[in-house]
């Protein structure tokens, strides 16, 4: 029985099937840690200023169900789902708020945002946020619980599904 186990040790097939498989499982742990942590952060824990540098007041928000979405200057994506966060904004008026967090500058985020005519809450962190991915979407219902996240770019359909189990 020895023999047999030290075989299977020694065998290089074995000994670089093991390694790999640890090295795998390693890698997976730490990409799954990084990504569950994601989105952590709450919104009205954050130091915020809106877009002409007074500090945020989220009471204001208060009973109102949340669509919280971390983005920034640099990433594509992010840029790309606004469309689809005006439309579902235009479909919720009033139900739901959009909040929307970068942590670039102000000048850079209005010059992105300026020249278009978005009708969301912009805000700016004024210190890094701790994200590893943008966009990152999260949704509250009006008690301000956290129903979900969504990592990632979100197509409309997708975000008004969300919204829309963040009402029930």
């Amino acid at each position: 029985m020895q023999s047999k186990v030290r075989v299977f040790l020694v065998n290089p097939f074995w000994a670089g099937f093991i390694l790999s498989s640890l090295i795998v499982l390693i890698t997976l742990s730490i990409v799954w840690y990084k990504v569950a942590g994601i989105g952590d952060q709450e919104y009205n824990q954050l130091e915020i200023t809106d877009l002409s540098g007074k500090r945020a007041d989220f009471s204001q928000f208060s009973r109102h169900p949340l669509v919280v979405n971390y983005w920034a200057t640099w990433c594509k994506p992010c840029i790309e789902e606004f469309p689809g966060f005006q439309n579902a904004n235009a479909i919720h008026k009033g139900n739901v708020i959009f909040i929307m967090i970068s942590d670039d500058s102000i000048e850079k985020a209005t010059r992105i945002i300026g020249d278009n005519k978005y009708k969301f809450n912009f805000y700016i962190a004024r210190k890094k946020l701790r994200l590893d991915a943008r966009p990152v979407t999260l949704f509250y219902n009006e008690n301000h619980e956290l129903i979900d996240k969504h990592i990632g770019a979100m197509s409309e359909e997708t975000l008004l599904r969300e919204i829309n189990l963040s009402l029930k």
